[in-house]
């Protein structure tokens, strides 16, 4: 789970990068008014890209919990099924062995014989 999540992490981090301008502007040296106008650029640039990126890791994390609830119901239901099934054993190992019986001949006259 972890190492998916990490991927999941490292996949959107390299989108990220590879979406942003790839070109940097050369400003003067003293031009402050540029630099900050393209660090503004960057920084919302930036901020969309930490948005898709929370949005991303909130829907992962939703399903994760989702999932983990749907498991803990099913691990419950199957912990009640071994639980009767203990039961069960129990009760088919307290009936007393089954005893044989004997077959008591009954009188009943043969038909071949008769005339």
């Amino acid at each position: 789970m972890k190492t998916n999540f990490l991927l999941l992490l490292t996949f959107i981090a390299g989108v990220a990068v590879a979406r942003m301008e790839q070109t940097t502007k050369k400003a003067p040296y003293d031009d402050t008014q540029e630099l900050i106008k393209n660090g503004e650029e960057q920084m919302a640039i930036l901020k969309e890209r930490s948005e898709e990126v929370n949005k991303a890791v909130k829907h992962k994390f939703e399903t994760m919990k989702e999932t983990i609830e749907v498991l803990k119901d099913e691990k419950e239901s199957l912990v009640q099924q071994v639980k009767h099934m203990e039961y069960e054993i129990v009760a088919i190992k307290s009936e007393s062995a089954a005893q044989p019986f004997d077959v008591l001949a009954i009188g009943v006259p043969d038909s071949t014989s008769r005339k």
